[in-house]
């Protein structure tokens, strides 16, 4: 069986499946490991943090409109 790819739409959360969203792979690298390879979906992290989705959403637009590199503006490249 192949690796799991790192990032993209193709990937899943490594606990329970669900198909990765375009900011959980750098919210888990904000939050849990910046070097991480596998990550989780949303509301796996949510759990893991103790916070609910809407605050972290919340926190991610505040990074993503300070230039946070992990969180690329939309239509950025």
């Amino acid at each position: 069986m192949p690796d799991e790819k790192k990032t993209g739409g193709d990937s899943v959360c490594f606990r329970c499946g669900s198909p990765l969203g375009k900011d959980d792979a750098g919210a888990y690298r904000r939050f849990v490991d910046r070097d991480a390879e596998r990550f989780l979906c949303m509301r796996c992290l949510c759990t893991d943090l103790g916070c609910s989705e809407s605050y972290l959403r919340g926190r991610i637009e505040f990074l993503r409109e300070n230039g946070c590199l992990l969180f690329p503006k939309e239509g950025s490249q």
